[in-house]
């Protein structure tokens, strides 16, 4: 197998990183490890960051910053000019911030989300409060509202659904008015410069629907009726015109495109198409697009409009950051101010505000201000090619002040799998096992997302077969490349990613010394019938198209029908809430291990889903999978251990 290694300019990202910041002294290689010189904790890397979301007030005056999901969720109101803390407004336990919309400088209304564990998305759950800046509690709080946004900018009203029903929220009166009924309940909508519904889209059984309204025979008309896999037409906004709207769309071709779409059911104009990989994100100027952003592996922008405003301030903005992610999010309504998300590989997201009129940036918060960026890996992009030839792209992360070579290694799929890739981002757990001295792998196996829909589709019913020859065949080139010692390999993932560990463990019983699973598909059949993923007829089409429907078939493809054939140390972590991989998975897998007389070490915690949330239960959990990595990755490995389950 053919690689190349990408690991030129982004080495300069890391001197420019020390500039920047009064950082800890990079350490040398003679003063590894790591742990023992810095003293980084496993509460350092997976604590919780400070803050998610940012939303500027209509003058850029106030700036809302919800926190990431947590056991107990607020809102904090900043001062921009001082950015300082004016006001702070607590949610209740187990509820985040889900979305935020100011109305004025004054007034933001809200919604509250409710996640199901880590790795969960999140979703509105229907809670929408009001919130004036100079008082700390909710004014009213409306429930069964799930909030889409304002229709019209400097407008006091507020958009939301309920089943069918979207109705408008007059924030002063305190109203709520029907505005319309729709043929299906909608989670996307665009609206026309008076103020009109257009185009609204989502589930309808079990197909994703597109629908546009047409005023004159004041009716709705099916534009595009999608099954959820595989294939996208995604509203972006409404265009000028009042007749037409951009979108994402892979219907004509395997690679998104940027499209202009004629509502009156005319022309589809392709504006933008990349040969390599799918864009990540649409670049708008208010409702025009100008770019698109993505990775080819590494951070590209592509500027198709290069005068307006929206690509000045991304120049700006990168010139300032070179060779970082630079994500431009919420702007003022005169244009003047915008905040800037800035992440690279070893730096974890940070806030910015860009003064458009002055040029200037002021750094507003970092989401994890604890991390030197100094003391992260570097994260490199590889690509490699399977054995059926197909080209398979991926990123290690590489531990420092270490030769690259002969390095205990863990591979690291990821979950979802579907649709889910890796990306050039800030890693917690790639970053934490490097710093402990592990080399990571993670690949974009076929089934990934972002590089087209028939590389997508190369997944569907691909689960422990294909897909898993890519990860066996990256980790093979990994040790062919001498990057990783073929005695010291462990593979560990969470969701997907720990269905992919078990099946690793079952079909290359010598490629790996130990395996860990972390809120894990482990009976393809079971999970079919109990995930909350099958619970709608749009999620069991979903599995059907993905997993398939053969019983036999099933069975043969998942890790708890093979117990007997693993030979390597386990260690299997779940949430006894968990609804989208229940804990029967678990249970399944179990018993046929101490069926087969196997043991191993285990993590069971009440009161959590999909993926810990409680911190107490976080940092036990890395602990451990950092001791049983430890134990096993030397050079003659530990015996397997007893289940010790709690």
């Amino acid at each position: 197998m053919t690689a190349k290694v990408w690991r030129d300019q982004y080495l300069s990202w890391a001197v420019y990183l020390l500039a920047l910041t009064a950082a800890t002294p990079v350490f040398s290689a003679d003063a590894l490890p790591q742990s023992a010189a810095s003293g980084l904790s496993v509460e350092d890397f997976f604590r919780r960051p400070t803050i998610g979301d940012v939303v500027l007030s209509p003058s850029g005056k106030y700036a809302a910053m919800g926190s990431a999901q947590g056991v107990e969720s607020r809102i904090d109101f900043i001062d921009v000019a001082t950015t300082k803390a004016v006001a702070t407004f607590r949610l209740g336990r187990g509820d985040f911030v889900y979305r935020m919309v100011w109305i004025n400088d004054k007034t933001l209304v809200w919604e509250s989300g409710e996640s199901g564990g880590a790795f969960g998305s999140g979703a509105g759950n229907g809670d929408v409060g009001i919130i004036r800046v100079n008082r700390e509690e909710a004014d009213s709080i409306i429930s069964g509202f799930h909030l889409l946004g304002r229709v019209k900018a400097r407008s006091n009203t507020v958009v939301g659904v309920n089943g069918k029903e979207i109705y408008q929220y007059d924030v002063d009166s305190r109203r709520l008015k029907k505005i319309t009924t729709t043929p299906f309940q909608a989670d996307r909508f665009l609206a026309d410069h008076a103020g009109t519904i257009r185009v609204i889209g989502g589930l309808d059984g079990g197909e994703y629907v597109v629908s546009v309204y047409e005023p004159r025979k004041d009716k709705w008309r099916v534009l595009q009726r999608l099954p959820r896999a595989g294939r996208q037409f995604f509203p972006l906004a409404m265009g000028d015109d009042g007749h037409s709207m951009y979108v994402s769309s892979n219907l004509d071709s395997p690679l998104l495109a940027l499209q202009r779409v004629d509502l009156d059911g005319g022309s589809t104009e392709t504006l933008y198409q990349s040969e390599q990989a799918d864009f990540r994100s649409v670049l708008f100027d208010r409702d025009h697009p100008v770019g698109v952003f993505g990775y080819t592996p590494y951070p590209a922008y592509h500027f198709f409009d290069k005068d307006s405003e929206t690509t000045r301030r991304y120049e700006a903005m990168r010139s300032t950051f070179p060779n970082a992610t630079v994500v431009l999010g919420s702007t003022s309504e005169d244009g003047r101010f915008s905040v800037a998300g800035v992440e690279t590989d070893r730096s974890p997201l940070t806030y910015y505000l860009y003064d458009n009129q002055l040029q200037t940036v002021v750094k507003l918060l970092s989401s994890r201000p604890w991390i030197d960026a100094a003391q992260m890996a570097q994260r490199e992009a590889f690509v490699m090619r399977a054995r059926d030839g197909l080209e398979l792209h991926g990123y290690l992360t590489l531990p420092r002040g270490v030769p690259d070579q002969h390095l205990p290694m863990v591979v690291l799929p990821h979950g979802g799998p579907i649709g889910i890739h890796e990306i050039w981002t800030f890693d917690q757990e790639a970053q934490f096992l490097a710093y402990h001295g592990y080399a990571v792998l993670q690949l974009n196996f076929r089934g990934s997302g972002g590089y087209g829909r028939e590389f997508e589709q190369l997944g569907f019913r691909h689960w422990g077969t294909t897909m898993q020859d890519d990860l066996t065949d990256a980790t093979n080139w990994a040790i062919q490349e001498g990057l990783a010692d073929r005695k010291r390999i462990c593979i560990y993932g969470a969701s997907y990613g720990a269905y992919a560990a078990l099946m690793g463990a079952v079909r290359e019983p010598t490629l790996y010394r130990c395996a860990i699973g972390y809120a894990g598909v482990y009976d393809l059949e079971l999970d079919r019938k109990l995930s909350d993923t099958a619970s709608t007829e749009a999620g069991l089409n979903y599995l059907d198209a993905v997993l398939g429907t053969d019983p036999s078939d099933l069975a043969e493809r998942s890790p708890a029908t093979h117990a007997a054939q693993i030979k390597i140390p386990l260690l299997l972590a779940h949430g006894e809430e968990d609804r989208r991989t229940p804990p029967e998975n678990y249970g399944a897998l179990a018993a046929n291990l101490a069926h087969a007389g196997i043991s191993f070490e285990s993590i069971l915690k009440k009161g959590e889903g999909h993926g810990f949330q409680n911190e107490a239960n976080v940092f036990e959990l890395y602990t451990r999978m950092l001791d049983f990595l430890d134990r096993n990755t030397r050079a003659e490995p530990a015996a397997p251990v007893r289940n010790t389950s709690r």
